[in-house]
Order: C-alpha cells, then sequence, then structure tokens
C-alpha cells in the first residue's frame, strides 16, 4: 500500500500571501474533492480545516469558478456541504450538478441550507425518494420569519402583506444604491400574493399578484403564470413586469412550481424564478455574427481544472528555488527557476481569461459584490500599475477626471479587470512613444471613461477591433491574449457590470449607468 502524499505537497508551498491563501485553497479543495484513498487521516483533517478556514481569504469569483469546474465530477457529499454554506451563486454550480448517490443525498439533506434545498428543488434528474425527503421540509424552508439582518448563507423573509402596494411610491421611496440583479427568487402564499424574496429587494416584490393576469403596465404576470395558477401546475418561461425604475424595473421570465403540504396535499403556494430575458452580448459598434459569447465547452473547462493543480505546483516549486528557502542554490538554477515562476505567472493568468470568457458566457453568472468605489481613484491607480509594468521613461496615460464624480456601485474586481484590459488593449497597438489622452466626465448623470485610440487603430473597423487573431504588438504592456481578445472580454464584462461599451473613431468609452451611482454624501 503506498499513501498519496499529494496534500503534504501542497502544504509544503508558500501561503503567506494572498496569491499563496488562494492557490492553497483551490488545490486543498480540488484535492478533497477528488476524494482518493490511502491517504493519511492527520491530513485529510487538515486539509478539512484549511478548506473551511481559508475559504474567506478567496474572492468570490475564485470560489464560483472552482464550484463551476468542481460540479459537473463532484461525488463527494462532503465537498457539497462546504460549498452549501458558501453565497448561493457559489453553491448552485455543486447543488445542480453533484452526482451524489440517494443514501448520500438524503443524509446530507436535513443538514443543506435553505437556499441550498430550493436550488437542489429544481433538479429534474433526481430520484423521487429525494423530493420526497425535500417536500418534507417545504413548510420549514418557507415559514415567515422576520431575522432582523439576514445570514449571508440563508436570506431573511419578509412578513406577508395583505394589501396590493403601490409598486411606484414603494420603488420611490427606496434610497438604498441600485444594484445590478439578474436573477432572483420568490415565494407566494396560498392566494398568489408574492410574501418572501431571495436576492432582490423586497419592497418592490411584495404583495404582486401572479394569480391573475396584470392590466398592461402594472405590475403582475401573463396570462401563462395566471392560468398555471389556477390549475395548480408547473410553467416555465412566462412573463413578470416590475413598474418603476429601480433595479428590478422592467421585463422577467419567470418558471415557478406550486407547493403542497406532505401530509393533506393543501396547497401552499408556488415558488418561483424570474430572469432577465437573454442578454445581447454585443454593444454599439459590434456587429459581426460572432459576437455571441458561448459558454465554455465542458472539455476545455475541465482542462483548464486540471492543468492548474501541476502548474500551481511547479510555480510553487520554482518560487521555493528561487527564494532559496532550502537552502542555497547555484545562480544558473535560481535564474532558470525565477524564469519558470514569471511564465508560470503568464500561464495561469491566461488561464484565468479564457475561464472568466468562459463564466461571463452562462446564464447563471452574476456578481453578488455591491460596494461604493471612487471611479478616479480606481482609474488613477490602474494607470500607475500599467506605467510601472510597462517600465517606461514616460506614462503612456494621461489622465483627467471631472470633480465631484458620484461614487459607482458595482463589483471594483470586475471593474478594475476590465478598465485594465481596455487600457491595456490600446496601449498594445501604441507607439513606443505614443501617449493616449484618458478622461473620467459626467455626461448627464452618467459617467463616462473614454480612452483615445491611437494612431494605428484610428481607422480601424469595428470587425478588426474584435477579431481574435489581433495579438499584442508595441508597447509590451499588451494582455495576455492580445487586442481582440481583450476588447471582447472588455465587452462582455461591460455587459454582467450593466456598463455601455462604446466605440467610436476617436475613443473608446465605458458608460456606467446612472441608475448605479451612489448620489454624494
Amino acid at each position: 500500500m503506498r499513501f498519496d502524499d499529494t496534500l503534504t505537497t501542497i502544504f509544503a508551498q508558500p501561503s503567506a500571501s494572498e496569491a499563496g491563501r488562494i492557490a492553497l485553497w483551490q488545490q486543498v479543495v480540488d484535492q478533497l474533492a477528488q476524494n482518493k484513498r490511502y491517504r493519511p487521516i492527520s491530513e485529510v483533517q487538515r486539509a478539512w480545516q484549511v478548506a473551511h478556514d481559508v475559504r474567506a481569504d478567496v474572492p468570490i469569483e475564485v470560489r464560483r469558478r472552482l464550484a463551476a469546474a468542481l460540479g459537473p465530477m463532484c461525488r463527494s457529499p462532503d465537498i457539497v456541504l462546504l460549498f452549501s454554506t458558501d453565497l448561493p451563486s457559489v453553491a448552485a454550480p455543486i447543488i445542480a450538478q453533484a452526482q451524489l448517490s440517494s443514501a448520500d443525498w438524503l443524509r446530507i439533506i436535513p443538514r443543506l441550507p435553505v437556499p441550498a434545498r430550493a436550488l437542489l428543488r429544481e433538479r429534474r434528474d433526481l430520484p423521487a425518494r429525494i423530493h420526497h425527503a425535500l417536500q418534507s421540509y417545504g413548510a420549514q424552508d418557507f415559514v415567515l420569519v422576520d431575522r432582523g439582518a439576514a445570514s449571508r448563507a440563508e436570506p431573511a423573509m419578509a412578513a406577508p402583506r395583505t394589501d396590493m402596494p403601490q409598486h411606484a411610491k414603494a420603488l420611490a421611496r427606496d434610497e438604498r444604491p441600485a444594484r445590478l440583479i439578474r436573477r432572483f427568487r420568490f415565494a407566494t402564499e396560498m392566494n398568489g400574493r408574492i410574501i418572501a424574496a431571495w436576492d432582490a429587494p423586497s419592497p418592490m416584490l411584495i404583495g404582486i399578484d401572479i394569480s391573475r393576469m396584470a392590466e398592461p403596465g402594472a405590475a403582475g404576470v401573463d396570462g401563462i403564470a395566471a392560468g398555471a395558477f389556477r390549475s395548480r401546475s408547473a410553467y416555465r418561461d412566462a412573463h413578470l413586469y416590475v413598474p418603476g425604475q429601480g433595479p428590478l424595473a422592467g421585463d422577467w421570465l419567470v418558471s415557478g412550481v406550486p407547493r403542497f403540504t406532505q401530509e393533506s396535499g393543501r396547497f401552499l403556494g408556488y415558488f418561483c424564478s424570474a430572469r432577465r430575458q437573454p442578454r445581447g452580448r454585443h454593444r454599439q459598434g459590434a456587429t459581426d455574427a460572432g459576437t455571441d459569447l458561448p459558454p465554455l465547452p465542458d472539455g476545455l473547462r475541465h482542462f483548464l481544472h486540471e492543468v492548474r493543480t501541476p502548474l500551481n505546483a511547479v510555480r510553487g516549486f520554482s518560487e521555493i528555488i528561487a527564494a532559496q528557502l532550502y537552502g542555497p542554490v547555484n545562480m544558473g538554477y535560481r535564474r532558470r527557476a525565477d524564469a519558470i515562476a514569471r511564465e508560470a505567472v503568464k500561464l495561469s493568468e491566461i488561464l484565468d481569461e479564457v475561464q472568466l470568457f468562459g463564466r461571463l458566457g452562462e446564464d447563471t453568472f452574476e456578481s453578488e459584490i455591491h460596494e461604493k468605489m471612487a471611479l478616479p481613484a480606481l482609474v488613477a491607480e490602474i494607470i500607475a500599475e500599467i506605467h510601472t509594468a510597462a517600465e517606461l521613461s514616460h506614462n503612456p496615460l494621461s489622465f483627467h477626471a471631472d470633480a465631484s464624480l458620484s461614487p459607482f456601485v458595482g463589483d471594483a474586481d470586475l471593474v478594475r479587470h476590465m478598465v485594465r484590459r481596455l487600457f491595456q488593449a490600446m496601449l498594445s497597438a501604441a507607439t513606443a512613444q505614443e501617449r493616449l489622452e484618458t478622461r473620467l466626465v459626467a455626461r448627464g448623470r452618467d459617467i463616462v471613461l473614454s480612452v483615445a485610440r491611437p494612431m494605428t487603430l484610428q481607422d480601424a473597423e469595428d470587425g478588426v477591433l474584435f477579431d481574435p487573431g489581433q495579438l499584442s504588438a508595441g508597447t509590451g504592456t499588451g494582455p495576455p491574449l492580445g487586442l481582440g481578445f481583450a476588447l471582447r472580454l472588455v465587452r462582455a464584462l461591460a455587459d454582467c457590470l450593466g456598463v455601455r461599451f462604446e466605440l467610436s473613431r476617436p475613443s473608446l468609452s465605458l458608460r456606467f449607468p446612472s441608475h448605479q451611482a451612489a448620489p454624494l454624501p
């Protein structure tokens, strides 16, 4: 018998830095998901401790990517439990795709948080006994309680209302910074009024009646949902309309299933999920047929997942050698190790880029981070980083920002990535001494970030800009996969963030919409 010492190797890698802790968590969870035999019990226990303790240091998007990669291959009930206590968007790929035995599902269902059980109810590939077990929690999962502050794992449910709300007034009173919402879930009582909502501001939804077809322009559903309600049957892709100007305003596609008590079969209401209609994946100036953004094929997603563990190991040991952590190493080997580590970093960045691009193509992709950010400071920081990395005597980007711009509310990491790739894409086509003008200005109530086109792209057609074959050249500050891929990624990130990516002859611009701008204090 030979013990698997992979975990020992992983624990030996440096983990003091933020990047080190992220890599440690990814590798440990990946190994635990493989559920290999013949491992020292102490190492496995330590691995589970790391998986739980280090998770808070790992960005949500990294956790979400790993969950998406592990989902189709997950056969470990303990991994399902680990991810089920995370945010719903992180848990969703695992809950929706894990391949557990019926016995394992029945064993862990009582330990799953309410949102995880709600996600599990949406699966249609599970045996009937699993759905019977879930039905026994129906009354508990939809009990109406007031918890004050909702926990991250289980969203609080609002108290029921018996009167139809005046939605326009409710929306006007909601002065919190709006956030981009792509999907949410809600529950109704037996008469069809919404009494609870997940992942959406409750005042905009509570009281809407789905039992009858709404009048034109009024809050409510179409005849598909109303007809299904009367017959107590499930339905898919009915239409819900929410009036007003808030983040939920507009049209939604709604699917719902009826809820009944297990004992008497008494009708309790509906559990529904709503999503925006499929998004157009391209913005102004992108007219070629290949601009739709597909999700990654399963084979490519699996490859990206499989290559990370050896790549991280190569990088880790190269850094150990270059830093002489285990003793003196001659200069030749240190130079070689340092070069290998740098190449591993570049390759890891490419893998991240491809994986992010694929995730943006999935309808389930949604950022759950909504924080205030000062765009002038964020843009100035990115420009300084690019200047340092370019190692040029002059700063290749000039920058002007209007005074007193409102903060923007969104995912700062995604915004930073989008802006950085836009700047890198433009600089990759600039000449060595060219200086591109960058401006951040108020246009009406919107905030517009523009960067001048370099001379080589002044007359370039839009199709040329988005051509994946357009590789980086010029200053050496280009994005890892070239100009065309970078601009496609910028366009996809803008679409996800609710930002408009605009192309004109003198410049390329990102228009941050007014509904996501937080008012100045």
